[in-house]
């Protein structure tokens, strides 16, 4: 989900590049390449002493310290958004993207304080709002909070026609249904889903969304269905197809969820999740020989992949091979010494 988020946060963070775009004198190159190239463009502004200009420099060690952030120089990172914030200490922009920076390296107390800082500055724009929210939901967990956040971001947002205002509008539906999701709020997380998906129906990954939050309820003919509705949108939609294929395995429709991991595998054939999972619904259909060489292959592809020891451990002892089964849990034990699975494999075996 985290991944899915990510993308929801780059919008945010394009936002405020748009916003740096602005500025005349700063190089395109500094402001839209990555990496070494962007790293190179802002230094020979940075360098150029005829360049006094606070409001200038700042954007520039912003630019830098964003492409430093893309090479994992994080002191570097720090360094440069440190300045810039000293420069131009009432741009929102420049707290946002030192408490992302904070995020990545563990400091969620000075996160907070900077995703507060520019909520302060800027009370009445959605993004600050949106951006804290985002931190509330996923790294700290604090669901009430963000909630909050998402419905102050939603009470700002303007109201526009425009095809990137709607696509935004439905990320601050769609994050707002996964903090009620994350209160076990279920019925407001599902009216929020649907408010995402009519906002900006584009975007398949708000149904993937509420079918997750179908799934989280139990409720897997719902969800079966919601999956199909994105799939039928986004035919190659991994995640969807690889839901949908566990979902139909529990209510016993086992060719269906063969035939969605035959999909997958058709075109990730070195997939161990997949190969993996279509393994565990051969052996749960009866078909031991074909589950045992899927979790082979998963082994053979991912060799500290612990699906396809603990499938394969199972139908050892189906066989009666004991000492081959253990083998298996003990495999799993080396690579997670904790695995509750493996651990308990080995009691039933006597171990």
């Amino acid at each position: 989900m985290k991944k899915i988020f990510a993308l929801a946060t780059v919008i945010v963070v394009c936002s405020a590049a748009l916003v740096y775009a602005q500025t005349n004198d700063v190089s395109d190159d500094c402001k839209f390449e990555r990496g070494a190239v962007a790293i190179e463009a802002c230094s020979t502004y940075i360098d150029n002493k005829n360049n006094t200009d606070k409001s200038e420099l700042s954007t520039a060690y912003y630019f830098r310290a964003s492409a430093n952030i893309d090479l994992k120089k994080f002191d570097a990172a720090m360094a440069d958004i440190n300045e810039a914030i000293r420069l131009d200490q009432k741009n929102a922009t420049n707290y946002s993207t030192r408490a992302k920076l904070y995020v990545k390296l563990g400091k969620n107390d000075l996160a907070l304080k900077d995703y507060n800082k520019r909520v302060k500055l800027n009370p009445k724009e959605w993004s600050g709002y949106y951006s804290r929210g985002l931190f509330y939901l996923f790294q700290v967990e604090k669901y009430n909070s963000a909630v909050t956040d998402f419905s102050r971001a939603l009470k700002f947002h303007k109201k526009s026609t425009q095809e990137n205002d709607k696509r935004m509008k439905g990320f601050l539906y769609d994050a707002r249904a996964l903090a009620y999701r994350g209160l076990k709020k279920y019925k407001i997380a599902l009216t929020n889903h649907d408010r995402a998906v009519a906002t900006y129906p584009k975007y398949i990954v708000f149904l993937f969304n509420k079918a997750y939050t179908f799934q989280v309820m139990n409720k897997t003919d719902d969800a079966i269905l919601t999956y199909s509705k994105a799939l039928k949108k986004k035919p190659k939609y991994y995640l969807a197809r690889f839901n949908r294929g566990s979902l139909y395995r529990s209510v016993k429709d086992f060719d269906k969820s063969i035939a969605d991991f035959n999909q997958l595998l058709k075109r990730f054939p070195k997939d161990a999740n997949s190969l993996n999972e279509r393994g565990k619904t051969y052996h749960a259909k009866g078909e031991l020989d074909k589950a045992m060489q899927d979790f082979n292959k998963s082994i053979e592809v991912q060799p500290k992949f612990k699906g396809g020891y603990l499938g394969r451990a199972k139908i050892f002892m189906k066989r009666g091979k004991k000492e081959a089964a253990m083998a298996d849990y003990q495999s799993v034990l080396k690579i997670d010494p904790e695995n509750k699975a493996a651990k308990k494999g080995l009691e039933t075996l006597g171990n």
